[in-house]
């Protein structure tokens, strides 16, 4: 019988896993290597139909190619979990070596899995945060054990609970989390949000500025076109610089706790809970510097979206707004929840973690992110030749033909850039 495996690709760098004419991409992740070093990994998992990660491949079962050219892998690992021990008790023992009884609260499980939960309330309605939490709430009974550490965090830094079996500590810091600003995305008038600011201050998008001056006018409508032209402008300036410094605060929370984590024994994972946030080519930077941190810490982020079954609907308020602007504010509705989402799967596909999303399951999606983590295997090579243009690169990875193996398809391009002796590969 056959049994589809589906490949996800992770790590510093993300790439395409296919056998034959079928293939899956991933999202948009990168790594950074010197040019003295000259080697780039590549991690991938391998999952079968139901979702299980495949742990039995070997390098000779991969194949590895950069612009159809195939590739010598010189280095492979594979990243397998411990085999399952006995939980280690540490006991009391006399001078001759022999254990001591002693009352059952006084022995010590020796930790073998870090879960860090990381609740974005920065970037997450009220709403959305409140019913991740009450399912945080409800589904942590099921994870924490005496060999597990539990740790809880937010964005703003207003929820910090450090690593503990404490059960009640755990609930009393998911209980306590909250939305970072009272103010709710879209109550502004007019409701421009950092997507929209950036068509028009980076972009210059022409049309997303005419609907910025417009909604302003209906705003406020006793402003001439010329003042609203300069609030229009004057707003996008100042929310781009207000959505990258949010963002980066949504990056900066995971690198941290990544850091915290790499000194730890066992599992190490991140559950983070986000209605997702938007990264512009102004922090693409900062955003592959987590990767690396998540990568080298040997973290997996998995990876919860907070708004559930999403069906965003264009915000306009009371505002009579004309049939133009309603099919603009559509296509920036559309286009803000792809890219917040993005954000999240390139977490959770950076790292070898899962991305659950699109759903109102949460139970169910928070027993998935706090699975302890699979198999990975992480593929280096060595490019040769390349040319620093800023040239789009197809860096896939393959599996030889194998009985029973059925790949799914997609695909993902990679673009060559170079900068202060770097070569950077991005997906």
């Amino acid at each position: 019988m056959n049994h589809a495996r589906h490949i996800a690709a992770l790590g510093l760098l993300a790439a395409t896993v296919s056998f034959g004419q079928a293939e899956i991409g991933s999202t948009e992740s990168a790594v950074t290597f010197t040019t003295g070093v000259n080697l780039v990994p590549v991690k991938v998992v391998v999952r079968d139909k139901q979702g299980k990660a495949v742990g039995n491949l070997t390098q000779e079962d991969f194949v590895l190619q950069d612009r159809g050219k195939p590739q010598t892998i010189v280095r492979f690992s594979v990243d397998k979990p411990e085999p399952q021990q006995a939980q280690v008790v540490a006991e009391a023992v006399d001078d001759a070596g022999r254990p001591v009884s002693q009352p059952r609260a006084f022995r010590t499980v020796i930790p073998e899995r870090f879960l860090a939960y990381v609740f974005d309330d920065v970037h997450t309605p009220i709403g959305d945060l409140m019913q991740a939490r009450a399912a945080a709430v409800k589904q942590f009974e099921e994870v924490l054990d005496p060999a597990t550490r539990v740790a809880v965090y937010s964005t703003s830094g207003q929820t910090k609970l450090e690593f503990t079996d404490d059960h009640d500590a755990v609930v009393e810091a998911l209980l306590s989390v909250r939305r970072w600003s009272a103010d709710e995305p879209g109550n502004d008038c007019p409701p421009l949000t950092y997507y929209w600011a950036t068509l028009i201050a980076v972009n210059e998008d022409r049309q997303a500025f005419d609907a910025a001056v417009a909604m302003l006018m209906q705003c406020f409508p006793n402003i001439d076109p010329g003042t609203a032209n300069q609030m229009a402008r004057s707003l996008s300036y100042a929310k781009l610089a207000q959505g990258q410094r949010e963002s980066r605060m949504g990056l900066s929370i995971i690198s941290d706790v990544a850091r915290r984590m790499a000194a730890m024994p066992g599992s190490r994972s991140i559950v983070y809970v986000s209605a997702g946030f938007m990264v512009d080519q102004t922090i693409r930077f900062d955003e592959q510097k987590v990767f690396e941190a998540a990568v080298k810490a040997k973290v997996v982020v998995n990876a919860l979206d907070a708004r559930g079954l999403y069906t965003g609907m264009p915000s306009g308020g009371t505002l009579p707004i004309n049939q133009n602007l309603v099919t603009f504010l559509q296509r920036l509705e559309r286009d803000t929840a792809f890219l917040q989402a993005n954000v999240l799967g390139e977490f959770a596909s950076a790292t070898g973690g899962r991305f659950v999303n699109n759903t109102n399951a949460f139970a169910e999606g928070f027993r998935r992110v706090t699975a302890t983590p699979e198999f990975s295997y992480t593929l280096g090579f060595s490019p040769s030749g390349l040319k620093y243009d800023g040239s789009f690169h197809e860096l896939k990875v393959k599996l030889k033909e194998r009985p029973g193996l059925d790949v799914k398809k997609d695909r993902k391009s990679t673009r060559l850039n170079s900068s202060h002796g770097y070569i950077s590969y991005a997906v």
